[in-house]
């Protein structure tokens, strides 16, 4: 399993002050898990990889163009197939640290990506299950968890959910050219057959745009900030191309224009 992130402590994101956040500063964090399908047999679903990105809490008058300035992220990746318990109990122990906090948790159908990850596992998981559950009470009065393909309908978005979309029509480039040729499974699918480190670095890549414009469409959703304009692929070359060797390529910097 391989863990890259903008964290000094990245096994503690929760539970520590870090690069860009006090030790009881509240965030916006997002979630994102890929995951390989398969709806032929029970629990045939996968997960291989995740995303959690951490924003600062945004201050009054902030709106997308200019917010935010940085962000935190951490990514965890099955290298071999021997890895996704490890993959689970990771994200499992960063899920338990965030009940403890009093941050919100947000992501695109989180609901799916819990259950992926639970059906995945043959033990008790008590970070994804309490995430869960505070996502099924998410509408309640101190609700902690907003989900940005169901929680929408009052921005000015159109009748698709996809989060692309959501993102085109809330002004944000999340432009993704990985998948031009294919599904995140098959990118996926090629990497453990090739084990080209280009590919699991554009899937890195791609898991963390995904958590981070989920985070924003949940702030401009929260009613946090303002609408604007962005373009997320600048900020994902600013916290991520001195550690990732595909966004510092000619091929990301098109993205930058």
């Amino acid at each position: 399993m391989l863990v890259t992130s903008n964290f000094q402590w990245p096994e503690n994101l929760f539970d520590r002050p870090n690069r860009f956040f006090g030790a009881s500063e509240r965030f916006v964090a997002a979630l994102d898990v890929e995951w390989t399908k398969n709806y032929q047999i029970k629990n045939g679903s996968r997960p291989f990889c995740y995303s959690l990105v951490l924003l600062h809490w945004p201050h009054d008058g902030d709106d997308l163009s200019t917010y935010p300035v940085s962000f935190g992220f951490k990514s965890v990746y099955v290298t071999q197939e021997g890895d996704e318990a490890a993959l689970i109990s990771s994200l499992d122990s960063d899920l338990q640290a965030w009940l403890a906090s009093d941050s919100v948790l947000t992501g695109h159908q989180l609901s799916s990506d819990l259950s992926v990850v639970k059906n995945a596992s043959t033990r008790t998981l008590v970070g994804i299950e309490g995430a869960y559950e505070l996502w099924r009470t998410r509408r309640s009065e101190d609700g902690r968890v907003f989900d940005t393909r169901y929680d929408v309908d009052h921005l000015p978005v159109g009748a698709s959910r996809r989060l692309v979309d959501v993102c085109g029509d809330v002004k944000l480039d999340v432009r993704q050219p990985e998948l031009a040729r294919g599904s995140m499974t098959k990118l996926h699918r090629d990497f453990l057959e090739h084990g080209a480190e280009s590919i699991r670095e554009q899937l890195l890549t791609l898991n963390v745009r995904h958590s981070l414009s989920t985070a924003l469409v949940a702030c401009l959703g929260m009613g946090l900030v303002s609408a604007g304009a962005r373009n997320v692929n600048q900020l994902v070359h600013q916290e991520m191309w001195d550690i990732v060797e595909y966004v510092r390529s000619e091929h990301f910097e098109r993205l930058l224009r």
